[in-house]
Parts: structure tokens; sequence; C-alpha cells
């Protein structure tokens, strides 16, 4: 019998269930005309009845592979949420030109092209839901995959997440007002003090994760009254809206998502960023897809193709044309020396 095509870096129990579907196919192919004389019929007829097992075989095959039990799926369905200018910037002009509507592109709009390209025996689908909604289409275990996700022990449960990070950022800070300078002090602030004060309220975006730290200072105070969540997307932008209407206080987010609101959107009031305490310079997010046989294969594949590509200026400038020019010096120094070689180790 001959041996299936398994990938090197396939789980062993998708490996197993393939070589297992070739086996049964195989079984009926090698069914001798004594067994079902009647369907078989004279020996003239053997080639034609060999011709109509090998159809029967087909579809066996088929339907093992839509079910994802045979074969790792052909398909990636990637599901991203709209955090501008990280996934699915839309440009109002529908006849831009080529350029505009290319440097419309949010940072996981190309990282998607150029692992297209590097993932060419894959069909790449593409669907924007709200953080919420793709939280619970991994949880629910449905065969899709995130561009960009902060690791968590609770998405950890139901999330295989790649060993190489896929994007490097400024890590997040606060939004403020920019006449409250002054009640806020000088940059980095601590953003557990500012939680201390029952006067001052946060806004903050239902289902994301900020990092271990501030996200575990959330939990604490999200039912202490001073923490807003907001559930639609995209959640920074109408954060920042109550902000200037004296909504909210203070919003957490990142650097390019500050830049981004400030360059695109009509603020009735001028807007400012402070680092907080509680973030690192530089924060990673992962691609993560749900913890299926399937999940499992693609996030080998995915990181493999994440070692070649992210060595390109492509993939470089995707991330770099988004951030403030002030950090592009320490951006790239934490790129080469420390993005391209960091992986986590195997769950």
């Amino acid at each position: 019998m001959p041996t299936p095509r398994c990938w090197a870096s396939a789980p062993p129990e998708l490996c197993t269930q393939t070589q297992d579907g070739f086996a049964a196919v195989w079984v009926l192919l090698s069914i001798e005309v004594n067994v079902f004389p009647n369907w078989f019929g004279s020996h003239r007829s053997l080639k034609m009845n060999r011709l109509r097992w090998v159809a029967l075989a087909i579809v066996l095959l088929g339907a093992a592979s839509k079910s994802g039990l045979a074969f790792a799926s052909e398909e990636i369905h990637w599901v991203d949420v709209r955090i501008p200018p990280y996934h699915h910037i839309e440009t109002g002009d529908q006849n831009a030109s080529a350029e505009a509507l290319e440097a419309q592109k949010g940072i996981t709009d190309r990282l998607l092209e150029l692992l297209a390209e590097a993932l060419p025996d894959y069909t790449h689908k593409r669907t924007i839901v709200p953080t919420p909604r793709l939280l619970r289409s991994l949880e629910e275990g449905q065969n899709v995959c995130n561009p960009a996700m902060k690791i968590t022990p609770e998405r950890q449960e139901y999330i295989v997440f790649s060993r190489r990070p896929s994007i490097i950022a400024p890590s997040n800070g606060i939004t403020i007002r920019a006449e409250d300078q002054n009640r806020f002090g000088e940059p980095p602030v601590a953003l557990e003090r500012l939680m201390n004060d029952p006067d001052l309220v946060l806004g903050i975006e239902f289902g994301r994760a900020y990092g271990p730290k501030i996200d575990k200072l959330l939990a604490r105070y999200k039912t202490s009254g001073s923490v807003y969540e907001w559930f639609s997307s995209p959640a920074y932008s109408g954060l920042v809206q109550m902000l200037t209407r004296e909504r909210v206080d203070y919003v957490l987010g990142f650097p390019m998502e500050f830049s981004y609101v400030k360059e695109t959107r009509k603020l009735q009031r001028e807007i400012a960023f402070l680092p907080i305490r509680e973030s690192r310079e530089f924060s990673y997010s992962y691609i993560g897809c749900s913890k299926t046989a399937t999940g499992r294969q693609l996030i080998a594949e995915i990181d493999e193709a994440l070692a070649r590509i992210r060595k390109t200026e492509a993939y470089r400038e995707a991330i770099e044309r988004w951030l403030p020019t002030v950090v592009h010096e320490s951006f790239r120094e934490h790129y080469t020396e420390d993005f391209l070689t960091h992986q986590r180790s195997i769950e």
C-alpha cells in the first residue's frame, strides 16, 4: 500500500487519521471479484467495476477531507477585528487610486497578503467581526485563525498560538484630553494609581487583552464603577469620542491607534498620549488558531512561513509605516535583535 504524504510538522494524531483513511480506501480497491460476484458480474466487466470502486474511493476521501479527519484543511479562514491601523482600514472613496488604496491597508491587512503568498497551497478567506464573536468562534472550536492576538492563560485553553510573534509594536498607554495633562502627571504614569482614583473613569474594549499586568489590574477594578467597557468595533475611536465628550477620562490603547485617530478623525478637543509604567517598551502579538487537529496543523505551517517572511523588508515596513516617527530607531533595534529571534516554547 502506498504511504500518504504527511507534513513533518503535523501533529501525530492528524497523520494517523490520514494514513487510516488511505488504508481503508486501499482495502476497498483491493477486494477481489469473488467477494462480491453479483457486483462485478462477468470477467469482461471487471475493468468497468474497478473504475466504479475508484470513483467510490474518491467520494470517500473527499468526505473525509471535508470532515477534517483525514486531511488538513485547504482553507485558512482568517477572522479579524477592526482595530485601525492594525486591522481592516476602510477607505471611504471607492474610486481611489491603487496607490491610495494600498496606503490605507492596515498592518494585518498587509501581513495576511504576505502570508497568502508564502502559503499558496491554501485558499485564504477573511471575515471581520467584533472581538467577542472572534473569541466565541475560537472557543467553539470552529476552524478559524486570527493574525495578531495577545496570549493569556484563559485563551490558551482553547487557542493554539504560533511560536514566533507576528507583530511587534509599542506597548499600551493612555489617551487623555490634552488640557488634563497636569491632572495625570509626568509620564510614564502609574495605571494602578489612576484606577484607585474614584473621580476618574477608564475606557477599555470588551474582550481585549492588554497584557498580563494590565489585565490583572482590570480584573480587579472592573466592578468598581471606574471602568467603562465598549462592546462594538472599532472600539478605540468610539472611546476617544466619549473622552472628548467627558463620558470617560482616559482610554487604554496603542500609540499607533492614537496616531491614526488623531490624523483621521475630526475631534472636538485635542488629545494626548501618555506611556504607563505597567507596560514594556514593546509588546508582541501572535497568530492564534482554534485548538483542534486542523488548527495545530495550520499553526505548524504558519510558523514555518513566519520564519521566512519576517526577515523581509516588506514585512518590517508593514508594521513600521504606522509607527510614530519618534520610535522608528528603537523599533528597528528591537525588531532585529529580539523580534526575529524570539520563539515561545512548544505548548
